[in-house]
């Protein structure tokens, strides 16, 4: 497995902008995760201190038989996971980036995008699309309360696309968040014993 201190880069806006946390949050480390506003305000606390450095990070990159790759990326304070970072590509025409926050090994918030391109016809040569799918998912107690989604079309050759930061959240049922938990399991026995293959149950 690869160690390296995570570079400080720019900010994702993951969080629900729509969802103000409340300013008088007790912004304690070991808060109760119980609403959305909390869980933002603990989004916003490891956020601030990724950035600042203050966390240690292992990585993995994996091949499943030239059909799905990528990397896993766990982030660590004091020996403790708080985030999982996950990118993976199938056949080219497919990405997905999940990001996982984590408090006592268990995930409180995920963020999701999904992205799959296509060139687009009767358009200009070689104009492609990308169907975007942006999910946020919180949980409580590890089962999912509140799904958002927000849906949308980039295209390479258009003039006004979109600003995704600038697109409404809808609420939507949390049925299919289901597949969050198990996502997450999968990373995280993975943690200790990285794979160069195929993530699969062990």
């Amino acid at each position: 497995m690869k160690t390296r201190k995570e570079p400080t880069d720019g900010r994702a806006k993951i969080h629900d902008e729509s969802i103000k946390p409340d300013d008088s949050l007790n912004s304690s480390a070991h808060q109760s995760l119980e609403t959305v506003a909390a869980i933002q305000d603990a989004y916003t606390q490891t956020m601030s201190r990724l950035e600042k450095g203050a966390m240690d990070s292992t990585f993995f990159d994996y091949d499943c038989h030239g059909e799905r790759n990528g990397r896993v990326i766990y982030f660590t304070e004091k020996g403790s996971l708080v985030l999982i970072k996950h990118y993976y590509g199938e056949y080219s025409h497919h990405e997905v980036h999940e990001t996982f926050f984590v408090r006592d090994g268990k995930p409180f918030f995920q963020f999701r995008r999904a992205t799959s391109w296509s060139f687009e016809h009767g358009a200009a040569e070689g104009a492609t699309k990308d169907q975007v799918i942006e999910q946020r998912i919180y949980l409580r107690n590890e089962q999912p309360f509140r799904c958002l989604q927000k849906n949308y079309v980039m295209r390479s050759k258009a003039n006004d696309n979109p600003i995704p930061d600038q697109l409404p959240n809808k609420d939507v049922d949390c049925t299919s968040a289901a597949s969050t938990l198990t996502s997450f399991a999968l990373l995280a026995k993975y943690e200790q014993q990285p794979t160069t293959g195929c993530l699969a149950e062990k």
